[in-house]
Formats: structure tokens, sequence, C-alpha cells
């Protein structure tokens, strides 16, 4: 072998020692890097997705309310109400698409209970057809609209509105295995108190039960 093979070849031994040092040497900063990107972009999806997380969970919390006996915790619910109403009308979350039926449903709900509970039966009346006015959302299309606030109505005799309600929530709900209005619409033209069941948060009553305003 000539000295210039040899030459060649141990320079490109050297070359392939340098190369392999400095990749070992890199190694860690290029892991380093890959790991800092990747809780960058958690930290941007984390930031990005907060507004939604705070909208869905306060929506939870107003369901939960709405159908609370507990007239303490309805009225501390108002401004979370409140906020997912305005989050709901302004359109600001532009990736939500489900869950604005659930927050004009259950806040219009809640509100209307307040009213109640301040005597206040004409914003009642108002915030139940609200309620009905919801564009739906897949809970409220399967298993149906809440009760509560039609049935406290119905008990101080307000059968029209009620109606009304159903009417409205006929629109959406569209399992009709699961939908009663048909059934619950007559016995409250009857002047009868409908089981609503589940879809109430108010204690179970006898089916059948006659309500005030009856005729």
């Amino acid at each position: 072998m000539t000295l210039n093979a040899r030459s060649r070849i141990a320079l490109l031994a050297t070359i392939a020692v340098v190369l392999l040092v400095v990749s070992v040497c890199l190694f860690p900063v290029v892991e380093a890097l890959q790991a800092w990107r990747e809780r960058a972009t958690s930290a941007l999806a984390d930031m990005a997705f907060k507004p939604y997380r705070r909208y869905y969970d306060l929506t939870d919390s107003v369901e939960g309310a709405a159908r609370s006996p507990d007239p303490q915790l309805v009225r501390s619910m108002r401004a979370a109400a409140e906020e997912i109403l305005r989050v709901a009308a302004s359109n600001s979350l532009r990736y939500e698409f489900w869950n604005q039926g659930n927050a004009i449903h259950y806040g219009h709900i809640l509100l209307g209970r307040i009213a109640l509970l301040d005597g206040n039966v004409v914003e009642a009346r108002a915030r139940l057809l609200h309620a009905g006015a919801t564009p739906g959302s897949p809970q409220l299309n399967d298993y149906g609209p809440d009760m509560t606030l039609a049935e406290e109505l119905l008990l101080r005799g307000e059968r029209e509105v009620v109606l009304k309600y159903f009417a409205a929530c006929e629109r959406f709900w569209v399992n009709k295995s699961r939908n009663r209005l048909a059934e619950w619409s007559e016995a409250v033209r009857a002047g009868k108190r409908p089981d609503f069941g589940r879809r109430s948060g108010l204690p179970p009553v006898k089916p059948g039960s006659a309500v005030n305003g009856a005729v």
C-alpha cells in the first residue's frame, strides 16, 4: 500500500472518529432541545385550550346547580350562568361547536330558577322560553331538556308557558325513544303534573297529581 493510500485511510479514520465524538457530545444537546420543544408545545396547547376548559367546566357546574334542590347553591351560580351565556352569545371560542347549546339551555334554566326565588315569575317564564330556544347539543338531542324550571312554573299554574316550552324542545329532542313531550303535554292540558323522572331535579311526586290552576 502506497503512502498516499495509507494517508487517505488514516484521514478517513480520523474524520470518522471526530464525527463519532461530535455526535456523542451533541446527543444530550439535541435531546434537551427536543424536550424543550415538547414542553413549549404542550404549554402553548394548554394556554390555547384554557378558555375552552373553563367554558366546559362552568357549564357542567351550572347544569348541576340548575337541577339542585338547594336554593343557596342555585343562587351561588348566577355569575357562572351569566358568563357562559355571554360566551355562547359572543361566539368568541371559534372552535367550540357542541357545548353552546348546553350553555344556553342550563344558563337560562338556572337564572329562571333564581328569578323564581326572587318572586319574579315574568322573568322566569322568559328564561324558560330562552332555554327552549337552544340549538341543542349531543346531550340535549339524545337525553332531552331539563324540566326543573318547567315543573316549578307548572306548580305555580303556569301551564301555557310550559306547553310552549315543550313545543320548542320538540325541535332538538330527536331521540324519539326517550322523547315524552307529547305525553307530558297531554298531562299538563288535563291539569295534571307529569312524571318528569330524572329530567327534573325536584322531588318526585305521584304521577297525575293535580297542579295549581287546574280546571
